[in-house]
């Protein structure tokens, strides 16, 4: 048996984790934390930029972390699922060939989503210590106000969709589609929940911060998810996809209809609507309506490219649309930011850039 080089087995590592998907699951999350922080419906986030203006950051620095251990975790755990089904329909899988040990992604799988979950449990406690500077010793005894029941639920329930999916995926197909979506969605609540600073010193569980507009954004990526995954999970196969008009009417309109709909529901909270609604001076509601419809242009145009690859080339299509992940958050974040946008178009190139390293699917 040949000898596998190191670059063989990285390359390997990176790809059995999907780590070239990895920008994309930043783009759900800073979407979703940052629609929170400018929804502000505790009232505490002008506190928090005079007196904490670095909280958010290291918030979101944390929150990006403890995500991506859980995405490349939850990917390792399904492949070492998976070994039994690769050996008779994909023998040239890491795993199978014996490039990588399967008890070597066993344990990392176990250990990243562990880390996962513990990270984005203290994210809201690491970043008070570091924003605020504020001494251990004080959080030691409040931290009732900082592990707050509702972060920790959807913190909870997405971990728990991540190993359902993993291991129970090849069960059903219509299990692992749903499922998948619901990771996904439950991607962006979890950034959002993190996103609402509450100070709650009792056990209840608060859901004012499961709003409109962060159900509907938080759905829309799970619409697109369920849209990609159903082309994804016949990847395999060259056979026609029979629903290619609807997937084609779905993806293309997903952004507007999901826009539309907070128009809809809370059109006075968004600066793309509302000039009250503006946090900053450096521009008007025109320029964010032109700056939103370009977005959305750029979006269409990408999903034009994805779809020309679609009729001969199904794996090409996938690893288009997960790039195209970061162009529909950057719709989302584009209806109440300029700079928020930018940060999603980085994370595309970044994704398309990984996928020539190591495979998104």
């Amino acid at each position: 048996m040949a000898k596998h080089t190191f670059g063989e087995k990285f390359r390997a590592v990176l790809a059995t984790g999907r780590v070239a998907n990895l920008p994309t699951v930043w783009s759900n999350v800073i979407v979703g934390f940052y629609l929170a922080v400018m929804l502000d419906l505790t009232g505490f986030g002008s506190l928090i930029a005079e007196y904490g203006p670095h909280f958010d950051h290291w918030l979101l620095f944390f929150v990006c972390i403890a995500t991506s251990l859980l995405y490349v975790g939850g990917c390792m755990l399904g492949d070492y699922r998976d070994i039994r089904f690769d050996r008779e329909n994909r023998p040239g899988r890491p795993l199978v060939t014996g490039l990588l040990s399967p008890s070597f992604i066993a344990v990392s799988a176990i250990a990243l989503l562990t880390l996962g979950l513990l990270i984005g449990a203290l994210a809201n406690t690491a970043a008070v210590i570091i924003g605020f500077d504020v001494p251990v010793s004080v959080v030691k005894t409040e931290y009732m106000t900082l592990l707050q029941p509702n972060q920790l639920s959807v913190l909870g329930l997405l971990v728990l969709f991540i190993v359902i999916y993993a291991l129970f995926h090849k069960k059903s197909r219509a299990f692992a589609l749903g499922n998948m979506a619901l990771c996904r969605t439950q991607l962006v609540l979890f950034a959002a929940a993190l996103g609402f600073p509450v100070f709650n010193t009792t056990l209840l569980l608060p859901l004012f911060w499961l709003c409109a507009p962060v159900i509907i954004v938080a759905l829309s990526v799970g619409v697109y998810t369920l849209l990609l995954a159903s082309v994804a999970a016949t990847e395999s196969n060259q056979d026609k996809i029979k629903f290619s008009r609807a997937l084609k009417t779905g993806m293309f309109l997903l952004p507007l209809i999901a826009i539309g709909c907070i128009a809809v529901k809370d059109s006075s909270l968004f600066p793309l609507f509302n000039e009250l609604a503006l946090n900053s001076d450096a521009f008007s509601v025109t320029t964010l309506r032109g700056y939103f419809i370009g977005t959305v242009l750029i979006y269409g145009s990408w999903m034009i490219y994805a779809f020309s690859a679609l009729p001969h080339d199904k794996p090409a299509f996938v690893s288009r649309a997960l790039a195209g992940f970061c162009l529909l958050d950057a719709c989302f974040a584009a209806s109440y930011s300029v700079t928020i946008p930018l940060v999603c178009f980085v994370f595309f190139g970044l994704a398309l850039l990984l996928q020539k390293i190591a495979p998104a699917t």
